[in-house]
């Protein structure tokens, strides 16, 4: 009985979530797309252009002089080219390709405006999945609320969820590995994993502590499948790196291509990490264009939540602690204080991070607490790869 009440209620929940975020950004974004003529978001028009090339069957890109401009790009800089040098000597984008993949369809269909529509269908998904794994624990209406404050009403969650920001599916990729591990499939898990790099090379820092969420007492076997899938999936990330850049461990960002004066030079971005991480942090979080908690000032009260024993599922305070974690390690980059603006984009995992524990605060304060057996204390069964019931227009700035 309490099983199928839960899932009612993580369905109504997810929803209900889900069609907000798709209203809200069918009202804004697709709009300021077609005002303005390019896709909303931080490097939009770079994986618009990559989305193109694809359809015609193409990763390269046309050279400096025949490319199309765009406000964001700036080719002599290494945080504003467009470009990556291949192993042979290819003009292919800096970008993510696997993202840019997922936007195909939608500019296919309508150009622009379609890659926003297939962001906000990508950004309602994920969103609903976190209202759902949370309503599962805490009810739907303190779980549609604290997503809804913190994703659609908050200007940093909004711009992220609702637009071409390769930031939010690197959050829905984080909420999807930590799901899976609570309900014990460790492989997909594992899997996720070792592909993510593929939309950011320090990805699998953020998605491969989602081990520590497997339920309790799944064991040494759960660990290993859960190895296997990273394994299985960085198999996949390896081979792709070494046949776009030439080896296993190199990436786009390592190949970054500049033009100064007409000569182009290698501009790897692990040069740039030479910032004095306090000044760095500082702008990360506080800067009034971009800061973090400037943008979502929310998530500070939202994380309070984990004082409350029901929010500490490893499934949602593992998964907060790598998000804040990866963020930290962001301090000495130069990016985040050359151009802050685009700062709020990097701490969007944290912000996703952040919405069980409101949620349970939210819970409690209503009086809708109402403990739940989670995931995590119940072993994985023997010879399977599933556990016991579940218990969840601004255009931006050129991403590193």
């Amino acid at each position: 009985m309490t099983r199928g009440r839960d899932a009612r209620e993580g369905l109504s929940a997810g929803v209900t979530v889900a069609l907000l975020v798709l209203v809200t950004g069918l009202a804004f974004s697709v709009p300021s797309a077609r005002e303005h003529g390019t896709a909303v978001g931080a490097d939009a028009p770079a994986y618009v252009r990559i989305a193109r090339g694809v359809l015609q069957g193409t990763l390269e890109l046309p050279p400096p002089d025949r490319i199309d401009p765009d406000r964001q790009q700036r080719l002599e800089d290494p945080f504003g080219t467009p470009y990556a040098l291949g192993r042979s000597g290819q003009l292919f984008p800096k970008h993510s390709v696997a993202f840019a993949a997922l936007l195909v369809p939608g500019v296919a269909a309508a150009g622009n405006e379609g890659a926003v529509v297939v962001a906000i269908l990508l950004g309602a998904c994920f969103s609903g999945l976190v209202a759902a794994r949370c309503a599962a624990a805490f009810g739907a209406v303190p779980s549609i609320v604290a997503a809804v404050a913190l994703l659609v009403l908050t200007p940093g969650g909004r711009w992220i969820a609702t637009g071409v920001n390769i930031d939010g599916v690197l959050a829905g990729t984080m909420v999807a590995a930590f799901a899976l591990a609570a309900e014990g499939r460790p492989a997909s898990s594992g899997a996720l994993a070792g592909l993510s790099p593929l939309l950011r090379p320090t990805a699998v820092l953020l998605l491969a502590p989602s081990v520590l969420a497997l339920p309790r007492g799944a064991g040494t076997r759960a660990i290993l499948r859960f190895g296997a899938g990273l394994v299985a999936g960085g198999a996949v990330t390896a081979s792709l790196q070494t046949w776009l850049w030439g080896a296993p461990w190199r990436t786009a960002y390592d190949r970054a291509l500049v033009f100064v004066d007409g000569q182009a030079r290698l501009a790897p971005h692990s040069a740039e990490f030479i910032g004095s991480p306090v000044r760095g942090l500082e702008a990360l979080l506080l800067d009034p264009t971009g800061g973090f908690l400037v943008l979502a000032p929310g998530a500070l009260f939202a994380l309070a939540g984990y004082a409350l024993r029901e929010a500490r599922r490893p499934e949602w305070s593992v998964a907060t602690a790598s998000a804040a974690l990866s963020l930290l390690l962001l301090s000495p980059y130069a990016f985040v204080q050359a151009l802050p603006a685009g700062n709020y984009r990097f701490g969007f995992p944290l912000l996703v991070s952040a919405v069980p524990p409101l949620a349970a605060l939210l819970a409690r304060a209503s009086g809708r607490s109402r403990p739940r057996i989670a995931s995590s204390t119940i072993p994985e069964r023997a010879g399977t790869d599933a556990a016991a019931t579940p218990s969840a227009d601004v255009p931006g700035q050129p991403s590193p």
